[in-house]
């Protein structure tokens, strides 16, 4: 049989909290320590390849805009897209590792037009292609399906979330008055989102529920278990039988525990 060589676990992330930023990774018992860019002005967001063999992340330029670069393995920091005086930001790997889709801004100080849009970039033969236009994404990162054929992003310019089918180039707009792109329930086309409920002479709570995209709506995850508590967004694992997410309780602060 053919032997599996497996690697360490580590934890990518930016360092310092404030002040210009670069990526590091550490091993989990705390030890192995790295700092792996060493750019001056910083690192804004980033994303890690499902592989863990590369690393896409958004870096300002000299023409005030933002550049997407690549760190690979071989410790090497190259340009992957050159935007200048456009801003590409908020990266994110599809599944299988070609496809990276992230958000390209734009403003033209003479017109004042203002073009926001959402790409995929193809990281083997460098071809793009604009999925969602006419919104504003940059603030969010979007969300791939498990299977890396559905990507959903939120459109802070209209309050919903735009799910975008790959396979029949199909959308889809979901209303969330909670600000975030949903989570994919792994190994499904299920998509679970935030939005607010509201209970009588209380403050708003966020609660979970999955989208209807045949009908655009958002139908209850679990209420029965999670009613009356103030929920965040779910990270699930690879097999989706567990997940973990931010609960609060009797309303009386918006701290909330894992």
């Amino acid at each position: 049989f053919d032997s599996v060589n497996t690697r360490e676990p580590h934890l990518a992330y930016l360092y310092p909290a404030s002040g210009a930023a670069n990526l590091w990774y550490n091993s989990v018992d705390g030890v192995d320590k790295v700092q792996l860019t060493h750019h001056e002005s910083g690192v804004l967001t980033y994303d890690v390849s499902n592989d863990g063999e590369a690393i896409v992340y958004a870096l300002p330029n000299e023409e005030d805009g933002v550049d997407l670069w690549v760190w690979d393995e071989k410790n090497q920091s190259t340009v992957l897209v050159s935007c200048g005086s456009s801003v590409c930001d908020q990266p994110v790997w599809e599944p299988a590792g070609q496809l990276i889709a992230y958000s390209h801004y734009s403003y033209n100080k003479q017109s004042s037009n203002v073009v926001n849009e959402i790409r995929l970039l193809d990281v083997v033969t460098h071809e793009e292609i604009v999925v969602f236009q006419g919104g504003s994404f940059h603030e969010t990162r979007c969300a791939w399906s498990s299977i890396g054929l559905q990507l959903s992003c939120y459109d802070h310019s209209q309050g919903h979330i735009r799910v975008f089918n790959l396979t029949n180039w199909d959308e889809v707009r979901i209303h969330s008055h909670v600000i975030s792109s949903g989570a994919w329930l792994p190994g499904s086309g299920t998509l679970v989102v935030p939005d607010f409920t509201y209970l009588a002479g209380e403050k708003p709570q966020a609660a979970l529920f999955t989208a209807n995209f045949e009908n655009e709506v958002l139908l209850p995850f679990n209420e029965k278990d999670l009613q009356a508590v103030d929920v965040g967004l779910p990270e699930f694992s690879p097999d989706g039988r567990w997940l973990i997410l931010g609960l609060g309780f009797d309303g009386a602060t918006t701290a909330r525990g894992l």
